[in-house]
């Protein structure tokens, strides 16, 4: 017996995924405001103009996003289609800023005699590849709303890895040690979190869970493992300083 077709829309959907971008704004706000308020009160030395770069574009999603949950809930389809397209480019403006500032970020860490910390590079650039393929499928399915949104909310939630990684990651980390399972564990068990809470929504408005989470989730688990395998290969260190010019 065939499932009946997924409920593209529901009336709960306008708070919960407003609800999604005001958790979403929680995260940055606490993961990053401590680095910001040591930099503005002169505790650290100022970013590069390319951090700033990234920080715009970065903000600029979550502002892009939380708005077209609100023209959504309104059943402003047109504006929302509209503005797609600036989130299209800003997407790619993105992930490009966002590979340029990690390179950036690590090669004035290993000038400053930080060496033992690029390794960590492999975590920002796999998650510029799994927003970006995110944001790719969301796109092609643009004309099917129920899996074009949730696209873009596991989007945003790869985004958030780093908000979390500098909050909860903190706290786990030690719990969970730094190993091949441990490490991608304790800096995006925040974002599983999220995800999983999506999929109990899902249940709850439509009685089952929309494929995109049922595949999206272990793909995204599952890159985290590769990244984990990489950042704690031996190879991979030389091949970072070659990344970024030394």
């Amino acid at each position: 017996m065939a499932l009946p077709a997924f409920a593209p829309f529901h009336r709960f959907d306008r708070s919960f995924y407003l609800g999604f971008s005001l958790v979403a704004w929680a995260v940055v706000v606490v993961g990053f405001g401590p680095g910001l308020l040591d930099h503005l009160a002169g505790r650290r030395p100022p970013p590069p103009l390319i951090l700033h770069l990234h920080a715009v574009a970065f903000f600029g999603w979550l502002a892009l996003f939380t708005t077209q949950t609100v023209l959504i809930g309104r059943r402003r389809t047109g504006l929302h289609r509209r503005l797609g397209m600036l989130g299209a480019g800003l997407a790619a403006l993105l992930v490009g800023l966002g590979v340029a500032t990690a390179l950036a970020v690590h090669r004035e860490r290993f000038e400053a005699g930080h060496g033992e910390r690029i390794a960590f590079l492999i975590v920002q650039i796999m998650g510029m590849v799994v927003f970006a393929v995110c944001v790719a499928l969301a796109l092609l399915l643009r004309n099917r709303p129920e899996a074009h949104k949730r696209l873009m909310l596991l989007a945003t939630v790869e985004l958030l890895g780093a908000g979390f990684g500098r909050s909860l990651g903190r706290v786990l980390m030690p719990h969970l040690g730094g190993g091949l399972v441990g490490f991608p564990l304790a800096l995006f068990a925040g974002g599983y979190l999220l995800v999983v809470l999506a999929m109990l929504y899902d249940l709850g408005t439509r009685r089952r869970i929309h494929p995109v989470y049922l595949a999206g989730l272990p793909c995204m688990m599952g890159a985290h493992l590769l990244m984990s395998v990489i950042y704690h290969h031996p190879g991979w260190p030389p091949i970072v300083r070659t990344l970024i010019g030394h």
